[in-house]
């Protein structure tokens, strides 16, 4: 299993260059909040790994740089001399399908991608993520959800078709079938930052603070300085501390608040992080700064969870979320880990990093070594 992280100073990246695919661009209320996380996704794959010969390639080329550069009808000319060659070229009718998606003619993407599927080779993948995409943003999301699902089933499957699937449970609420999806697409690809984050934002719409921190955690090693990072960062704080509330008129008295499911799993998990919370206005702690304080609840968190682990627990919760961090919080890389997550709205970590740069460099090489199975 490799895990690919994605920092400011070396961009390292599982994306490919090429090949993006335009997801959802929800506009409707539920969706304000994750905006950010819906405008893009893309294929890790490259285009130009299919075999073309003359003029087919220049003129797919011509396509692409006519795309790339917004001139969407001339790449569309292009694409068109190309299709009169080869009417079933597979890379030509995914092209001319991605560059009608992008003028918003979300049924002829739709028709050149079939084409595209139809045909087969290697944008076959692609090709299907944008008809499932092209028919969801045509108004056609059941039957966007029919495609991905029989995609799945065709292919051996890839993370971005359970991730675009899950995508589409969340636009129409399903929240159980789309943390499904998700955690079949991390299955695949534990890089894919993505289904991280957005499987910790359902979670934290649901209420449960655990699972919101543990994906939130692994999201934010990945991705760590963006401005999908700041929302994330706000969300994990606020998730390991929302729980608790203290009296004003009685400082001394400290209310905790559980999720209304008694019989959870992860219930214990979140009694210790209103616990952990809470012990930031004790006399102990009153001196210590924002950042050590974090750092020590997260350690005690990762810790929590390593040993209430039992023996065959399965799923990704225990068997990625919790070994990892459990292990991590035994290491010695738990305060570059707690600034890396945090840079992206914290100050004093940016600067710590600059200074430590060994530590993160560290960090990078303990992850590496983890993950190098």
């Amino acid at each position: 299993m490799l895990i690919v992280r994605s920092v400011t100073k070396e961009k390292r990246t599982v994306i490919s260059p090429r090949i993006p695919i335009l997801c959802k661009n929800y506009e409707y209320s539920t969706m304000n909040r994750y905006h950010l996380l819906l405008l893009l996704a893309f294929v890790s794959f490259t285009s130009f790994s299919q075999s073309l010969s003359d003029p087919i390639e220049d003129y797919i080329n011509a396509g692409i740089k006519y795309h790339d550069a917004q001139q969407y009808d001339k790449a569309i000319a292009e694409y068109e001399k190309a299709l009169k060659i080869d009417s079933k070229h597979q890379l030509a009718n995914y092209e001319m399908g991605l560059t009608y998606f992008h003028k918003g003619h979300f049924d002829k993407a739709a028709d050149y991608a079939s084409v595209a599927i139809k045909t087969g080779g290697e944008n076959t993948i692609p090709a299907y993520i944008l008809k499932g995409s092209a028919l969801d943003n045509g108004g056609k999301t059941a039957e966007s959800i029919k495609m991905f699902k029989k995609a799945i089933k065709k292919t051996d499957g890839h993370h971005l078709l359970h991730y675009n699937l899950a995508l589409n449970y969340y636009k129409i609420g399903d929240r159980g079938l789309c943390e499904e999806q998700l955690i079949a697409a991390i299955d695949m690809n534990p890089s894919h930052r993505t289904s991280h984050l957005l499987l910790g934002l359902v979670h934290d719409e649901m209420g449960d603070k655990v699972q919101t921190v543990l994906a939130l955690c692994f999201f934010l090693y990945l991705e760590d300085d963006s401005e999908r990072s700041k929302m994330a960062v706000e969300t994990l704080e606020t998730a390991m501390g929302s729980n608790v509330e203290r009296d004003e008129d009685n400082p001394n008295s400290i209310q905790i608040n559980l999720s209304g499911d008694m019989d959870s799993e992860f219930m214990s998990a979140e009694l210790m992080l209103g616990l952990l919370s809470a012990s930031r206005y004790t006399e102990e702690n009153e001196d210590k700064s924002d950042a050590e304080i974090f750092q020590e609840n997260l350690t005690s968190f990762f810790k929590m969870m390593g040993e209430m682990k039992e023996d065959g627990a399965k799923g990704i919760w225990w068997n990625l979320y919790t070994d990892t961090f459990y292990a991590l919080a035994q290491s010695e890389h738990m305060e570059a880990y707690c600034h890396v997550i945090r840079q992206a709205n914290n100050k004093e970590s940016v600067e710590w990093l600059e200074d430590n740069d060994d530590a993160e460099k560290a960090l990078d090489e303990w992850f590496k070594e983890v993950f190098a199975d």
